[in-house]
């Protein structure tokens, strides 16, 4: 009897055999991975955790066939090949997330894939989270500093002069 290589496990019960067996093993399912030798059992498979994607072009044998996703990217479920990236409005600070995080009220970031998210211009605002651009001050009202959700109403007897509102 010849155990299963490392990565491989043994599917051969009564023989049975799988389209895509060698000598009786099956290769650990791609975004898994098994340090075993002569494993039994599909369970002795390991899946790589959220966060991070297994390469799909090689047979998993060791918790270094999982690598991080980049910046900017994500994976939510664990067994995976592939990392997505941050939708617009949203970004991922570090390697190996699992989730994408909102841009805050006062930011934004109008590209996918982004690394962390841009105040608003002075004379500009963003009221909430996850926003893909910023919209500049309504007549009265103005800003004169970056990242701001909302923008200041004009003192009494004032009015705005610019186009962005940044002076009152």
């Amino acid at each position: 009897c010849k155990s299963c290589a490392v990565g491989w496990y043994r599917i051969n019960v009564k023989g049975t055999k799988a389209k895509d067996a060698v000598d009786g093993c099956v290769a650990c399912a791609f975004g898994k991975f098994s340090s075993a030798q002569g494993a039994a059992l599909e369970s002795t498979c390991n899946s790589c955790s959220a966060g991070k994607r297994g390469d799909p072009t090689t047979v998993g044998t060791a918790n270094a066939h999982c690598t991080a996703c980049d910046q900017g990217t994500y994976q939510g479920t664990a067994a995976q090949t592939t990392c997505a990236e941050c939708d617009s409005g949203k970004f991922g600070p570090a390697a190996g997330s699992a989730s994408c995080t909102a841009c805050v009220a006062g930011t934004f970031t109008n590209l996918k894939k982004q690394t962390a998210c841009t105040p608003c211009d002075a004379g500009m605002y963003s009221s909430s989270a996850a926003q893909t651009v910023c919209v500049n001050c309504e007549a009265g009202r103005f800003s004169t500093t970056t990242g701001q959700s909302e923008c200041k109403s004009c003192a009494v007897g004032w009015y705005r002069i610019n186009v962005k509102g940044t002076k009152a």
